[in-house]
């Protein structure tokens, strides 16, 4: 089965109470390597799931006596700032969570910062070179020797719907597509009927 690459981040799926709290230096600490690896089209982003199963209703950034609103995305994502001064203040973010005994995760993952309708090889090279790159600084000396690479990219949409264009070539792109690194040496131009919702790395299984 292939699927997109992601990363569990900070503990495995739990049942989580109503107010939950854990260290902004996590967090910052991760930021710092994609910061540092020197990268321009993606990020790294942060989120509760599943979100049907387990709603978010807030949350809020704390440091001492003071408190900060936390962005919240619709898919429940996490807009965190990155904040040196949060790190040394040792802040905590607090989530707010409804529900019945919800088996909660937190999960981060590599993904393009803008994603696009159209492509050129360029560009979809770069990605893939700058989402490498940030693995092998995450994983450090010697991990990042051992790690399993990339296989390509993955593409998702808000519905089934998608088509995609391959250098002329029409086809359905579903809610989940996905090209090979063999595919992306190949392919031009790609064009999408919509914006994809998510560009991340893709390894199959």
């Amino acid at each position: 089965m292939n699927k997109a690459l992601l990363f569990s981040l900070l503990f495995t799926p739990v049942v989580m109470a109503e107010t939950v709290s854990l260290e902004y230096k996590e967090f910052y600490e991760r930021l710092k390597v994609v910061n540092k690896s020197g990268v321009q089209l993606i990020e790294l982003a942060f989120s509760v799931a599943p979100a049907d199963k387990c709603p978010l209703e807030g949350g809020q950034i704390t440091s001492g006596s003071q408190s900060y609103p936390l962005t919240i995305s619709r898919d429940q994502r996490l807009l965190l700032p990155f904040d040196e001064q949060l790190k040394l203040d040792r802040a905590l973010i607090q989530l707010t969570i409804s529900g019945e005994e919800n088996r909660c995760g937190l999960a981060m993952q590599l993904r393009e910062r803008q994603p696009l309708m159209n492509y050129s090889a360029g560009r979809l090279n770069q990605i893939l070179t700058e989402m490498d790159k940030v693995l092998d600084n995450m994983q450090g000396f010697p991990l990042k020797y051992f790690r399993k690479p990339i296989d390509g990219l993955s593409f998702e949409f808000v519905d089934d719907g998608a088509r995609v264009i391959l250098d002329g070539v029409n086809k359905a792109a579903g809610s989940k597509f996905t090209l090979s690194k063999e595919e992306l040496a190949q392919v031009k131009i790609v064009q999408f009927s919509q914006v994809p919702k998510v560009v991340s790395p893709w390894i199959s299984q």
